[in-house]
């Protein structure tokens, strides 16, 4: 697979999140269930509430999340774009498409100022969306053939990290530095 590197091993590297929030999806509804600080005691959850009306959810909710209490949510709407809506202290923004047209769901994933989106496009390649320092830039081929959508890490330095499922059923990886290409 182009511009991919086949994965040999497992990492054992986990973050763990302070805190919890799940985003479900439905048709024509998202919602956001927020749980507090996880630690020794559990966790107690909060009220779902309902996202605004705008494009319904057709896939899986990406969310990544800031210490800071911003959530963001990606998803891909109906007509095949991938849309974003922020959760934070019970309110959400509104709607704001990213664009792209994909197949299955996003993924996505933050650290400091980097915020990074990746998606399978309808050529079935890998695509990745970066918004740095809150300035997003555009939609990159990153090539490859996908089965499955990928998964996103972006490391503290602002590496980007993404997995992928390729048509072989094998594991592939690509990498970029910070602030790279």
């Amino acid at each position: 697979m182009s511009g991919l590197t086949r994965v040999r091993g497992r990492s054992s590297r986990r973050p763990s999140p302070p805190r919890a929030l799940a985003f479900l999806a439905g048709v024509g509804l998202l919602l956001a269930v927020s749980v507090g600080p996880i630690g020794p005691t559990g966790a107690e959850p909060s009220a779902a509430q309902p996202a605004p009306g705008g494009q319904a959810a057709t896939s899986a909710v990406a969310l990544a999340a800031d210490s800071s209490g911003l959530d963001h949510a990606f998803y891909r709407g109906q007509d095949g774009a991938v849309y974003e809506r922020t959760f934070r202290d019970g309110a959400w923004s509104a709607e704001s498409g990213i664009g792209g047209r994909i197949v299955g769901a996003p993924s996505a994933a933050l650290a400091q100022t980097t915020l990074a989106v990746g998606a399978r496009g309808t050529d079935s390649a890998l695509w990745l969306r970066i918004n740095s320092n809150g300035t997003w830039g555009g939609w990159q081929s990153l090539d490859g053939l996908l089965s499955a959508a990928p998964a996103v890490v972006v490391g503290a330095d602002g590496r980007i990290d993404v997995f992928v499922r390729g048509i072989d059923d094998g594991l592939w990886t690509r990498a970029r530095p910070a602030g790279g290409s």
